[in-house]
């Protein structure tokens, strides 16, 4: 059993934090020889269970080769925070710079944040997935850092942000929309969290900021339906951990019926789903986020459903024969459509 303390330097910014470390039952093995003047070797490492940092892990298995160039990594096995971490990466001594392949899998990212992080209770979900990272051991901090992968976040929960339930907010105050939604409106606010099945997505961060590509999020849980979905994408600057995002709420089939036999007009978001799709922004920061309904694009839907409405009454009244199958326009339909045409 080997034990240490890693205490901060005095006056330093976490001095106050319990840096105590922890190895059991941790067998090294070294081969080492030279090759003209310099040392080659192969250093292998078996933890049985540990701590350091206040992080505790278990079944270490790590093996790395060393030279006058650096250090390489060719493999590392462990299990923390109640998942499984792989991974391979090098560091070039000439230079200070290194390299990281980590895989990931079912890491509890909960108690990643609690343990490591200021951002204590704000989030949930298990996590998985695989990035490449490198910078230098020059410089310190988010921006000292490159990254790129993919991930996957299950039965994930967001605990300070509400993201359906704050557009609906918004959906439901618009005129023409609140007269017959009191109830709907009611039961959205019930909801401060937001709960999915799963979100998934590809990140990359350069000079400190993290952008955040294609994130879907599966099955998000409302009081009125369980199968919602979203589509995510935008950036957050770490040093200010601001936020800056884009996305759009699909409602599920369900609760579109339900809120379009209530307030027709809705019909005017549908998509070809029959799925109310609700566009929206995200601002603030990690603790505190806000959605932002794109009220625009809802106007402008709203108006184009009037106005197709208008067309088929007319339609109607002049006793025009409807769209054929095919798409093709008769030239009295197509009279209609110019009529109506948003200039």
């Amino acid at each position: 059993m080997v034990a240490f303390q890693l205490p901060p330097p005095e006056g330093a910014k976490g001095g106050g934090a319990d840096r105590a470390g922890l190895l059991e039952s941790c067998n090294l093995k070294v081969q080492a020889k030279r090759k003209s003047e310099e040392l080659h070797g192969l250093a292998q490492a078996e933890i049985k269970k540990g701590q350091v940092l206040n992080v505790p892990f278990e079944r270490l298995l790590s093996s790395v080769r060393f030279s006058p160039d650096g250090l390489e990594i060719e493999g590392l096995e462990m299990k923390v925070f109640q998942g499984d971490v792989q991974g391979t990466g090098r560091y070039e001594l000439a230079r200070g710079t290194w390299s990281l392949k980590p895989r990931v899998k079912d890491v509890a990212m909960g108690e990643v944040l609690n343990r490591l992080t200021e951002y204590k209770d704000l989030f949930s979900g298990t996590f998985r997935g695989q990035f490449a990272a490198n910078g230098g051991s020059q410089s310190v901090g988010e921006a000292a850092v490159n990254a790129e992968g993919s991930f996957r976040i299950s039965e994930g929960e967001l605990k300070n942000f509400d993201m359906t339930g704050g557009v609906l907010d918004t959906l439901f105050g618009l005129e023409g929309v609140n007269r017959k939604l009191s109830s709907s409106q009611g039961e959205a606010r019930e909801h401060k969290t937001t709960r999915f099945d799963w979100l998934e997505g590809a990140f990359e961060l350069r000079q400190g900021v993290l952008v955040l590509n294609s994130l879907r999020l599966r099955n998000i849980s409302t009081s009125k339906a369980t199968d919602s979905d979203a589509l995510l994408e935008g950036k957050v600057i770490l040093e200010r951990q601001a936020v800056d995002m884009k996305g759009k709420v699909i409602l599920s089939k369900r609760h579109s019926d339900e809120l379009a036999g209530q307030t027709e007009i809705l019909k005017a978001l549908y998509n070809p789903e029959k799925r109310i799709v609700l566009p929206f922004t995200v601002k603030g920061n990690a603790k505190k986020m806000r959605t932002f309904l794109d009220t625009k694009y809802v106007a402008g839907a709203i108006s184009q459903y009037y106005a197709r409405q208008g067309v088929e009454k007319l339609r109607e009244q002049l006793g025009l024969p409807e769209e054929r199958q095919d798409g093709e326009e008769r030239p009295a339909q197509r009279l209609l459509r110019e009529l109506f045409k948003k200039k």
